[in-house]
């Protein structure tokens, strides 16, 4: 299984102290969150790409707030309810994204929306067809 964060880097973004006998059931809760990660990632063929020099960052946010937001703990931050709804809309928004390429997490992947262009040479006559298929041969 791939860990994406721990339990200093949950504590760093939401402000909150961990303490030592909590530290392991978060550190599992991490875990289990990184899950929805995973699945993200294995659906769009990304699962074992080498992850572009800003991706790790980013899904370190992704699951710590995946985790915040989905799991309790007596060392979690104290989100109202409409705090968390906005969390996980965020949450499902960026899995989604990853579901359906379009945020690429790998090294010198573009995604689907990168622009690009490409077109079909046309024949007027049978000598540019000619032409056209012997360039492709």
């Amino acid at each position: 299984m791939t860990i994406y964060a721990d339990a200093n880097d949950f504590a760093v973004y939401w402000g909150v102290d961990i303490e030592d006998k909590f530290e392991a059931q978060l550190n599992r809760l991490l875990d289990l969150a990184a899950t929805n990660i995973q699945a993200a990632l294995q659906s769009a063929g990304a699962y074992n790409c080498t992850l572009a020099s800003w991706a790790t960052d980013y899904l370190i946010n992704l699951n710590v707030v995946l985790a915040g937001v989905i799991y309790y703990a007596p060392c979690w931050p104290h989100l109202t309810t409409d705090e968390k709804r906005l969390y996980l809309e965020w949450a499902n928004d960026q899995l989604n994204q990853i579901k359906n390429g379009t945020l690429e997490l790998c090294s010198g992947a573009t995604g689907k929306d990168f622009p690009s262009i490409d077109w079909a040479e046309q024949s007027t006559n049978e000598f540019s067809a000619a032409k056209i298929i012997a360039k492709d041969l």
